[in-house]
């Protein structure tokens, strides 16, 4: 039975809802996710846990205000553990903020986990990861554990061990946690494989911030032959983050298509420029000398300039496509044996929101994880077509046998204007 809930935290007379209802159908463990917000607002004052996990908070915790208003709300959750009997604390040994929060849980018993310090009593004694799963080796009290999962990322690897950390509080037989573990092939939209029988991965992720974007491809680094990337910005939110987001990618990615996330009322090339404003200084200077600024969507530029626009994002394979239908198909058309096509930003959403002529924002269905599926299964007719060649964009021949008309001239050969 699923209900429609809000992506955060719903309030306190919800939640209780919520939990009737599972009661009432016969559960008998519920996994409630407590946002900083929810905590501060004192949504869960009336919830009695069992279990509370700590996961991280960012590393800027003790110079952030804001990251220690959300640390006095998480502390006070663990203050109101009292039971020692009845309750208890898995806390992330690896966050800077894990001894404030163990003092905190003094009550009650407390298991910490953790990749990078081996004090933590779950701790991953190896982690080794491909484009396809991860298999991660546990460290606990009660002795070690194997745990192999579609789930990838160093991020994933902490919640395998909170999970793992989780069951011991509750006594759960280590092989019953194992199983459990095993049995979730899927998170939906978060390092969700898309697996059709191709050659090469397909994720589908949420992360959507510098950090999560950094953690996601990572992740993957060395994994894989080549990490071919799509993804976008939202509309009408900070535009702070955008070309950060865009440094992240570019540093971690050996191909990246920028394209649309939900542009609602703001114009899809501000946030297409705001992006590429990540971009290294000597990369875009290069084309500095051009009529027209080449990383943008060629539905921009004059037909005559959409030659040299295509050479500059094919010699940087830097990308701008704001159509994501597009550009979604263009990546995995142009992936090969070994890649990763990794599709950031939007995870399990299947919407996308527009703006309207009359300044409202209306949905449109959209789900990359659909679109992935759909790409997939059209390589079949791609690949019957033997001569056309589709290790780079735009597939095909054509701008090679332009290369002599469209390459960048050396700066001295330039006109007296520095135009092309």
């Amino acid at each position: 039975h699923s209900l429609s809930i809000p992506a955060t935290t719903p309030p306190g007379l919800q939640v209780q809802k919520l939990l009737a209802g599972v009661r009432d159908r016969g559960g008998t463990c519920a996994v409630v996710e407590c946002s900083s917000y929810a905590m501060a607002n004192r949504e869960l004052d009336w919830l009695e846990v069992g279990v509370v996990v700590h996961t991280r908070l960012s590393l800027s915790a003790e110079s952030s205000p804001k990251m220690q208003q959300q640390l006095r709300a998480e502390l006070a959750l663990f203050e109101k553990l009292y039971d020692p009997t009845t309750q208890a604390a898995v806390i992330n040994l690896d966050d800077p903020a894990a001894d404030l929060v163990k003092a905190s849980a003094s009550a009650v018993p407390v298991v910490t986990y953790g990749i990078d310090n081996p004090d933590a009593d779950v701790y991953a004694e190896t982690a080794k990861m491909d484009i396809w799963e991860s298999e991660v080796i546990v460290r606990t009290p009660l002795g070690k554990l194997q745990i192999i999962t579609p789930l990838l990322g160093k991020h994933n690897v902490y919640n395998i061990l909170a999970a793992v950390a989780t069951g011991i509080c509750l006594k759960i037989p280590l092989k019953s946690i194992v199983a459990g573990i095993e049995a979730v092939e899927v998170v939906p939209g978060r390092s969700e494989l898309i697996d059709e029988g191709q050659g090469f991965s397909v994720i589908v992720d949420a992360a959507d911030t510098p950090e999560a974007v950094d953690a996601m491809l990572s992740a993957l680094a060395g994994k894989a032959k080549n990490i071919l990337t799509v993804i976008g910005c939202r509309g009408q939110e900070s535009r702070a983050p955008r070309p950060y987001i865009s440094e992240v990618v570019h540093a971690k990615s050996d191909l990246v298509i920028f394209t649309n996330d939900s542009p609602r009322q703001e114009p899809p090339e501000q946030i297409i420029q705001d992006m590429v404003a990540g971009l290294p200084e000597d990369l875009v200077s290069r084309y500095s000398g051009y009529v027209y600024f080449p990383f943008q969507d060629q539905g921009h530029v004059p037909l005559w300039f959409e030659p040299y626009l295509q050479r500059a994002q094919r010699t940087t394979k830097r990308y701008v496509m704001e159509d994501r239908f597009s550009a979604i198909r263009a990546a995995i058309g142009t992936a090969g044996p070994g890649d990763v096509v990794v599709i950031l930003g939007r995870g399990h959403k299947d919407y996308m929101e527009y703006g309207a002529e009359d300044d409202t924002t209306v949905l449109g269905w959209f789900d990359d994880r659909v679109e992935a599926r759909s790409a997939l299964s059209k390589l079949t007719y791609l690949d019957q077509l033997s001569d056309l060649s589709r290790n780079k964009l735009p597939w095909g021949s054509a701008l090679d046998d332009m290369e002599t008309v469209i390459d960048p001239p050396p700066t001295e050969h330039w006109t007296t204007s520095g135009s092309v």
